[in-house]
């Protein structure tokens, strides 16, 4: 396979590299516009104390429009330009001044949510009727609703003084498992002792000799046991703190406390689970066939992750990635392929591996550029699925920026994997058309891989997670054994009685990295139904399902509450029938392998 790396950036054909200097030309342009915003912020510190007057507010929001934009161009650029590079020194230095700066602007002005927030109802509201306020109605509408939660502004500091306090937890647990925690060896496919480590263990889970994926998983839990009483304080205290902030901030329960914000029921969030209990039968049928298909005695946790199928789809160069994204979104209609074409015309993309370039994919960008992606091609499928994801961001935020006003452009985390799902429903369906036989099947199953891991995975941690966090609200206490007591009753109910569960497994729940996000991961299920709903529609109705989903959800940015815009769009995710529907096409998908093995 010709894999492209570069070991000097400047190496790489221009084409193939974002644009950066559409932000800014150089440096000096950048420093001009940081000395600019710092004197330029010093105006928001002004403001206190005098928001009851409208003419203030209206000024205030003005002047914070106008230092925001510019600091997220900062931002921006210098993160873009050290994922680049990250060996470049400059470009680290740029990163670190300006994200201080900004935390410590963002510190200064958290004075304008406590100061409007303590105003009279009445005031806040003759704020909607101020036309020169239509840009920031909705938020003001957030302030009004989110009243009986905020403190007095001497609790909220006082509050806000115990951010890293908070964020300990979930520090102490990355730096240990990162850094402290040390694996030992392993043997590879060719017999070769590697050292094991969270980056590589996927490769070893993954490995078609059986062999090597057991050893790999006995040695890596059998590590994780070893420290299991470190990380379940870590983790217990994690949910303590969230359970004692949504005390503090008046909330019910943790769950809703965080659902909150984006005014997402509790319903919403317990109706996703409810769905996958009733459809248990579909995923132990799958953990039936997969063990037929492995043909082993017995299928345990190491085996999950293996292929059924080998990918036939290899050695795809950059141009052939193109040609087949541009085929596999062609539903989406020519204004989109149009935008598509201008992200690789007008380099909104950075494809190859380059030495010191960050790993892995995003899309970036902010109000004022470009919708820029980072890739790290390597010509293999997966690289082209990373594509079209992608993409679904950047054309999403494309379509937000153009159509809202700034502090309506940002869409919540409960949307921002709907697009790029999308496009890769998409992608996976041409995929599906387009081959035969055992390559055919490989695509199946990926895509019910992406249920399996996306859907039923997620939402077993959810359940994790409310099931937690509701013991300590009754006053339980958490420990490892407790954890692992959780862990093992949640993985037997979602995988069934063909699924072996051992004593290695039940220590799963100490790597997961967002249970110290609370109330995170559900999002990916939801997201996953949302983005199934529009795929089907789109391939279904054409021209008519693409301009709902252009109009009513990509260019309504962050401009109502997440259920609001799909509700627009015509995916209710207050009923079950998203989620449903995504069972039912794992159903379908199941019937279609079995036909064909």
């Amino acid at each position: 396979m010709d894999i492209k790396y570069f070991e000097d950036r400047k190496d790489i054909e221009e084409k193939y590299t974002w644009n950066l200097e559409k932000i800014y030309k150089n440096i000096e342009e950048f420093e001009k516009d940081f000395e600019y915003v710092k004197e330029f912020s010093k105006n928001i510190g002004n403001y206190k104390g005098k928001l009851s007057d409208e003419k203030q507010v209206v000024n205030l929001f003005k002047d914070l429009e106008k230092a925001y934009r510019i600091l997220t161009k900062l931002i921006n650029y210098a993160h873009m330009k050290k994922d680049q590079d990250g060996s470049v020194t400059l470009y680290q230095g740029l990163m670190s001044r300006v994200e201080q700066f900004y935390y410590a602007f963002s510190a200064e002005s958290s004075f304008i949510d406590t100061e409007l927030i303590s105003q009279d109802e009445s005031y806040l509201k003759s704020l909607l009727e101020n036309e020169s306020l239509k840009d920031v109605r909705f938020k003001i509408k957030g302030l009004i609703r989110s009243k009986e939660h905020i403190l007095s502004e001497e609790a909220e500091k006082i509050l806000s003084m115990f951010g890293s306090s908070m964020d300990a937890p979930s520090n102490i647990a990355g730096i240990f498992k990162n850094v402290d925690m040390e694996f030992p060896n392993t043997k590879n496919e060719k017999g070769e002792e590697v050292r094991l480590n969270e980056g590589n263990y996927v490769a070893f889970i993954s490995s078609k000799d059986r062999e090597v994926r057991k050893e790999a998983y006995e040695k890596f839990y059998e590590t994780y046991k070893s420290y299991k009483n470190t990380l379940a304080t870590c983790l217990s205290t994690s949910i303590t703190n969230d359970v004692l902030y949504a005390k503090a901030k008046k909330f019910n329960s943790t769950l809703e406390g965080n659902l909150f914000g984006n005014n997402i029921d509790k319903s919403v969030y317990l109706n996703a689970i409810e769905v996958v209990h009733e459809n248990f039968d579909k995923i132990h049928k799958y953990i039936d066939l997969k063990k037929k298909l492995l043909n082993v005695d017995e299928l345990r946790s190491y085996d999950l992750y293996v292929p059924l199928f080998e990918n036939l789809v290899k050695d795809i160069p950059y141009e052939k990635a193109l040609e087949i994204s541009f085929k596999a979104l062609a539903p989406l209609g020519e204004e989109y392929l149009n935008i598509f074409k201008e992200a690789v015309e007008n380099r909104w993309i950075d494809v190859y591996i380059n030495k010191g370039k960050r790993s892995g994919a995003y899309s970036s960008g902010c109000y004022d550029t470009d919708p820029y992606i980072l890739l790290n091609y390597s010509n293999t499928f997966n690289d082209v699925s990373t594509l079209v994801h992608e993409m679904g961001h950047s054309i999403h935020s494309y379509y937000s920026r153009k159509n809202q006003t700034f502090f309506n452009s940002n869409y919540p985390i409960f949307l921002a994997e709907i697009a790029s799902t999308c496009n890769e429903h998409l992608l996976n369906k041409y995929m599906q058309d387009t081959t035969e036989g055992k390559e055919k099947l490989y695509f199946i199953n990926k895509e019910i891989e992406n249920i399996r891991t996306t859907v039923f995975r997620q939402l077993l941690f959810a359940e994790f997670e409310l099931i937690t966090h509701e013991m300590v609200e009754r006053g339980e206490a958490l420990t490892s054994d407790s954890f692992s007591s959780i862990w093992k009753d949640l993985n037997e109910k979602y995988y069934g009685k063909s699924l072996i569960l051992d004593d290695y497994i039940i220590y799963e729940w100490s790597r997961i990295p967002h249970f110290y996000s609370a109330y995170y991961v559900y999002q990916y299920a939801t997201g996953y139904a949302a983005s199934f709903a529009f795929s089907q529609d789109i391939l279904k109705n054409g021209e008519r399902a693409v301009e709902n989903y252009i109009n009513n959800f990509l260019k309504m940015g962050g401009s109502n509450y997440p259920i609001e815009i799909l509700k627009s769009a015509k995916v209710d995710m207050t009923t079950k029938a998203p989620m449903q529907k995504v069972m039912d096409r794992f159903s379908e998908l199941l019937n279609i392998l079995e036909k064909n093995i």
